[in-house]
């Protein structure tokens, strides 16, 4: 799924996901909540209407602008104190709270608010987030009322085995519509990902759709289907666009290519 934060991508527009046939996106959700706001949304009538964009959309939490200063101030058992970098007030963002602004948009993949540490914190810290995770988990399951709506649930745990594994469980257990592996492709060893990965996906409902948040590399999107993992999200090749980091990604992509017509898989 192309990354379309605010309801748009960078230098690219609903026109442009029509041309490249993307079937689905993903658009931030806290983000929008901000700027333009839900009421300007819902008054477009929704925002498949709001973006002129009639496939399917999920909606983040928010919970990945944890990992920025710039936005992160902390987080509470209640939920995380964010910094609007709009005009600087404090915003509360909590379970119910995200719930009620992901069904005002009328997204078709709505995610739970989730606790992200970022790659090189302790392990005492990831307990805490994973703590926060399922506690807001369950919340967001009791406010979600949308019949139309999915809501998918995330794992998270670290790079530590006990932990994703516990995560998983958990997460599994309240049958969601989805299951999604967050906190990963935040600037770990690829190697330190995919055990990540390993350690997770045995414990996830196998009949749920798979979702692996942030991944988008022609290579790593292989090596994760093949690990079960149905659906991505990444900024990686706009972002390498505008970069004009090409050259490097069209052999990458001539790999994928050629592993793509020796397994006949269909992407």
């Amino acid at each position: 799924m192309p990354v379309a934060t605010r309801g748009i991508g960078k230098y690219i527009g609903p026109f442009d996901y029509k041309e490249m046939n993307a079937n689905a996106i993903i658009c931030n959700a806290f983000i929008l909540s901000l700027r333009p706001g839900i009421d300007v949304i819902h008054k477009a009538g929704g925002l498949h209407k709001f973006m002129n964009f009639n496939k399917t959309i999920f909606t983040d939490c928010g919970g990945f602008q944890m990992l920025r200063e710039s936005f992160l101030q902390n987080s509470t058992k209640k939920g995380i104190n964010f910094t609007n970098p709009f005009d600087n007030s404090t915003i509360l963002m909590t379970p119910q709270k995200i719930m009620n602004i992901e069904q005002t948009i009328n997204s078709d993949v709505a995610m739970v608010l989730d606790d992200v540490s970022p790659y090189g914190a302790s392990y005492e810290q990831f307990v805490n987030s994973l703590k926060n995770t399922k506690k807001w988990a369950s919340e967001c399951k009791k406010h979600h009322t949308s019949k139309k709506q999915l809501l998918f649930g995330i794992v998270q745990g670290g790079f530590f085995k006990d932990l994703r594994e516990e995560s998983a469980k958990f997460t599994s257990s309240l049958d969601f519509d989805g299951i999604a592996i967050g906190g990963l492709a935040i600037g770990e060893p690829m190697k330190e990902m995919f055990k990540a990965i390993n350690y997770a996906m045995p414990y996830i409902t196998k009949e749920k759709i798979h979702y692996l948040m942030g991944v988008g590399s022609p290579d790593h999107l292989l090596d994760c289907i093949s690990l079960g993992i149905d659906c991505f999200d990444s900024v990686f090749p706009t972002q390498n666009a505008r970069h004009n980091e090409c050259k490097a990604q069209h052999l990458i992509y001539l790999k994928w290519k050629d592993c793509n017509k020796k397994s006949k898989v269909q992407v």
